[in-house]
């Protein structure tokens, strides 16, 4: 039914994806899931709303009031999810750019459409428990704007989302049960956890890492999480302190140069000599 499309370079939307979560944490306090819904039901209110910054609104509110919450920031990576399936559901009509990840040959029909249902069904299968009323936003948001609910583009809609569902089940950015808190270590480069300003928070002061099993999550855009890390910690992190230096650090050394150009003094001519230190004595390494 559909193809899968594995080349994730060039993935400009995932700014757009950014953007449009960033604007919509920031109104989340301030609004609630009826005005949201209201809001979308009426696009000329919005300055250039349309179906994608419509649902993602009704996405922001749905999500606002998971029961239960969805842990840390876990909210953000399904919102990742539901602007993915709509990114390919209207990519499949429109034609203009790279899909995703889901290919849907010979779609057609209206994208606002397409982008209503890829992401209504993205928002039923996280939230099970709002299906009844994900539903009549729905049909409600398909009658206020003209929208058939047999339009061909809805079928293109519900494969672009089952697409991205299937990419993203199992990815682990909720398990369950969570993992115990982490806490960390006093080892040199272990993360350990460190005082608040104020030191009442939020978060409170030496408080566990957050979320810290999202650092085994796929990323999205990214080919792994480890693809702009450093290779291997600094070699002194795993030395005991008597063989390292005072601080831990390699030291830059200038002194006179004995290979200077002719007619040149030799203390004119500065050559480098990096040493680290190694039970307390110097070693030149070149």
């Amino acid at each position: 039914m559909f193809g899968i499309h594995r080349n994730t370079r060039h993935k400009l939307r995932a700014i757009v994806v950014a953007i449009l979560v960033i604007s919509a944490v920031m109104s989340s306090s301030t609004i609630t899931r009826a005005d949201a819904v209201t809001t979308a039901m009426s696009s000329s209110t919005i300055t250039g709303a349309d179906a994608v910054t419509n649902w993602n609104a009704i996405a922001v509110q749905a999500l606002a009031t998971a029961a239960p919450p969805r842990p840390g920031p876990v909210s953000f990576l399904d919102l990742a999810i539901v602007q993915a399936a709509v990114h390919d559901a209207v990519q499949a009509i429109d034609g203009r750019f790279e899909p995703y990840h889901v290919e849907i040959p010979d779609a057609s029909g209206s994208p606002e459409a397409a982008a209503s249902k890829a992401a209504h069904d993205v928002l039923v299968n996280i939230l099970p428990g709002q299906i009844a009323s994900l539903d009549t936003t729905y049909h409600d948001y398909l009658t206020a704007h003209g929208l058939a609910e047999n339009d061909p583009s809805v079928r293109a809609g519900e494969l672009a989302a089952a697409g991205i569902l299937a990419l993203r089940a199992n990815d682990g950015r909720v398990p369950n049960p969570l993992p115990p808190a982490f806490i960390g270590g006093t080892a040199p480069g272990v993360w350990r956890p460190t005082p608040s300003n104020p030191p009442t928070g939020p978060p409170p002061s030496f408080a566990p890492m957050a979320t810290p099993w999202l650092g085994a999550v796929p990323p999205f855009t990214l080919k792994g999480g480890d693809q702009f890390r450093a290779k291997a910690p600094p070699p002194w992190l795993g030395a005991s302190p008597g063989q390292r230096g005072p601080r831990g650090w390699r030291r830059m050394d200038l002194e006179p140069s004995h290979a200077s150009l002719p007619g040149q003094p030799p203390s004119r001519g500065l050559v480098s000599r990096q040493t680290t230190f190694s039970g307390g004595r110097p070693r030149p390494q070149g």
